[in-house]
């Protein structure tokens, strides 16, 4: 349990325990956007514009963090995108059990993230 209450894993300068959800928002927007046939580009931007906001939604909430972590979770969406992008040029036919483990890896570390925060701040 100490694991998951420990501020310097969920909370550092750069990359942290948080950095695994927006990694692989970016790589599962990857394949949604995908399926409703959105060129790759055009996807991309959407990608960054929701990472964004959605810094920009957390700078509201008791949530405090480095600008350099703001930063560093807006390019790993990105990154992880262009990860997707990767994995499906050299895995093709594969998309159904990568999408499967990235989600369960996603909502996982969310989860655990979301507990974490609930622990320090309410126990």
């Amino acid at each position: 349990m100490e694991f998951l209450v420990n501020i310097d894993l969920w909370e550092r300068a750069y990359i942290d325990l948080w950095s695994i959800p927006h990694f692989f928002f970016g790589f599962l927007s990857f394949y949604l956007l995908l399926k409703i046939n959105l060129k790759k580009s055009s996807s991309f931007i959407i990608v960054i514009i929701f990472a964004i906001l959605w810094e920009f939604i957390e700078y509201f909430t008791p949530v405090q963090e480095y600008v350099t972590n703001i930063i560093t979770d807006v390019v790993l969406a990105g990154v992880g995108f262009l990860f997707a992008g990767f994995i499906k040029i050299i895995k093709p036919n594969k998309d159904s059990l990568i999408i499967k483990i990235s989600t369960f890896i996603f909502v996982i570390s969310g989860l655990l993230g979301y507990t974490a925060s609930f622990i320090r701040n309410f126990l």
